[in-house]
């Protein structure tokens, strides 16, 4: 059985991506859908996890959290510059 995979958008994430991407089939969830906004990157990362989710942030905090809670589903770091240039 093909299983997918979710993906958690953070706050930092632009709304237009998860919007592309979902109107494409892409399993996302927002923070905003959530309404988790305003929460803290572990809490953020706890609720990916539970939700069985990889985590996207433009917030370079994750990468640390990365390191120090190796339990999660996956963190995606992009960079903000990135995300600025890209054609949304």
């Amino acid at each position: 059985m093909e299983q997918s995979i979710g993906f958690y958008f953070d706050e930092n994430m632009p709304e237009v991506a998860a919007t592309q991407l979902a109107s494409q089939g892409t399993d996302i969830m927002t923070t905003h859908e959530a309404e988790r906004c305003g929460s803290g990157d572990l809490e953020q990362l706890r609720f990916a996890t539970k939700q069985g989710r990889v985590i996207c942030s433009l917030d370079k905090d994750f990468l640390v959290l990365a390191r120090t809670h190796p339990v999660h589903c996956g963190i995606a770091s992009f960079d903000s510059r990135a995300a600025r240039l890209a054609p949304w």
